[in-house]
């Protein structure tokens, strides 16, 4: 993983998304969200990627010059989720 001293801070963007479909039982969503969190990281430009099951939230750190929005949604309907629309930070 890249730490934020290695790129330059206009090529950080800093991505908020719900996780639509997560509701249900705790301990399901926990076991699905690990994965998760691990296939966002794995994206070429993906700097880091938190995934709470508490605020039903992927917070994603990437380069904007290596990956989109919309190639870190498909992600998550990968996962059988409904990505939200993304919030820009």
């Amino acid at each position: 993983m890249l730490s934020y001293s290695a790129q330059p801070p206009s090529q950080v963007q800093r991505l908020t998304v719900a996780l639509n479909g997560l509701e249900g039982a705790y301990s399901s969503s926990q076991a699905l969200l690990a994965p998760l969190q691990r296939a966002l990281e794995a994206v070429p430009g993906v700097i880091s990627a938190y995934v709470s099951a508490r605020t039903e939230m992927a917070y994603i750190v990437y380069n904007p010059t290596q990956t989109s929005p919309s190639a870190l949604q498909a992600v998550i309907r990968g996962f059988g989720l409904e990505p939200g629309m993304p919030h820009l930070r």
